[in-house]
């Protein structure tokens, strides 16, 4: 009997010793991130949300060199942006919400949007009026989604909308003119015919109304981005999804400047106005006149994926990127960039198998756009070369006698 009482105190105490275990974050750092924005007022303070629901807010103060996570909003979170005067408040928009903190990220208030309002996929803050509020998104009306704008005058507690089209359609950018407040531009497509073409409108009167712009040539299907030069308000870029297009007349006419492909976001900086980047598939695109030219880089950067990008407003070569499987950093320009991710521990790791041989080795997966192995129980971690891909990443399979002998198992084959 005194065995098995002996048995039954270590069962009782094994829980309780599990329930006060301490876990600590062995990395690899990085994560699959959706929106990305820097603090107009302090370049260093910059804000980073990844692509989950509930969705962590991770805060620099230190332009990338460490990160915390310093709270949560409960939505998908698709667009981030900063009060031009208060780098402590902050816009995410979501799926179905506006969310505003007041204190740095600590803390998310949910403002309730117009019935059928959804997807806010780009957010701006009025560079004068930072209590105006404009977002692109989705309007879901007569079983077909529209593009749509919201507009809010008092810090998001309440918003009026425009519906842009009548045919199916869907936004994707909202661009404040620096120079001119007054002239507004939602980007987006619309669909019809069997045809995917890019729309971008245009409000004269601060988002009271809109007008279509001009057309575009070619075929670039989806406008994923808009932007307006920093000090001529006759220059707007509209990224597409083959190429980026010029106005040089506020968006009476638009002229290919560009070829990259899956232009996602633009960003330019006042220190340099005729200095612009784009964030594309796997790659940026970086542009010294005004849009006229592009080159672009890929060297340092893993993943495809960059919606994140934002430029400093005070060091004309330092610009800042995120995409599927890391936050970037470029000090010169953007022709190399680094992972600057120290802390940032947001990697979804879909899977992980050590070595039976050498258990101290350990292969994971983040995300299916970025694999690693440790040798040394994950203090230190290598990124792998990624293997073409078909589906999903579902395990690994490591050899039993050989740690360097890998199998990838995917869902797709």
């Amino acid at each position: 009997m005194k065995i098995k009482r002996s048995l039954l105190f270590v069962m009782w105490l094994l829980p309780f010793a599990a329930l006060f275990a301490q876990w600590q974050p062995m990395g690899p750092a990085g994560g699959n991130f959706r929106a990305l924005a820097i603090a107009p007022t302090n370049d260093n303070i910059q804000y980073l949300a990844p692509s989950n629901n509930p969705c962590n807010i991770w805060k620099t103060t230190n332009a990338g060199n460490s990160w915390n996570r310093v709270g949560t909003v409960n939505d998908n979170v698709y667009s981030l942006t900063v009060d031009p005067t208060n780098a402590n408040i902050v816009y995410a928009g979501g799926i179905n919400y506006m969310n505003r903190s007041t204190n740095g990220g600590s803390t998310w208030t949910q403002q309730t949007l117009p019935t059928y309002h959804w997807y806010l996929y780009e957010t701006k803050v009025h560079p004068t009026t930072p209590t105006t509020v404009m977002a692109a998104c989705y309007i879901y009306a007569n079983n077909y989604y529209h593009m749509g704008f919201l507009k809010s005058t008092n810090s998001g507690t309440t918003w009026t909308s425009e519906t842009l089209t009548v045919d199916t359609s869907y936004a994707y950018s909202v661009a404040i003119d620096p120079t001119r407040p007054q002239n507004v531009y939602v980007a987006g497509y619309k669909y019809g015919s069997g045809i995917y073409a890019p729309v971008v409108y245009k409000s004269t009167d601060g988002g009271s109304s809109f007008n279509p712009t001009g057309s575009f040539s070619g075929t670039p299907y989806y406008c994923y981005s808009v932007a307006v030069h920093q000090t001529n308000s006759d220059y707007v870029y509209a990224g597409t999804l083959y190429g980026v297009y010029r106005s040089t007349d506020g968006g009476t006419s638009w002229t290919q400047v560009s070829t990259g492909n899956y232009n996602y976001s633009i960003c330019t900086t006042p220190i340099n106005a005729n200095l612009l980047y784009s964030g594309g598939y796997g790659i940026i695109y970086r542009s010294t006149d005004a849009g006229a030219s592009w080159v672009s880089s890929s060297t340092g950067l893993l993943g495809s994926l960059f919606y994140g990008l934002a430029a400093s407003r005070t060091q004309a070569t330092q610009v800042y990127a995120a995409n599927n499987t890391d936050f970037y950093r470029s000090t010169n320009g953007g022709v190399n960039w680094a992972s600057a991710d120290a802390g940032l521990y947001a990697a979804p790791v879909n899977a992980m198998s050590n070595a039976p041989s050498a258990p101290g080795t350990v292969y994971i997966d983040n995300n299916g756009a970025k694999q690693y192995r440790s040798t040394n129980n994950g203090a230190t971690w290598t990124p792998l070369t990624l293997a073409l891909g078909c589906g999903s990443l579902c395990a690994f399979g490591v050899a039993y006698n050989n740690p360097n002998y890998v199998l990838e198992f995917e869902g797709s084959g």
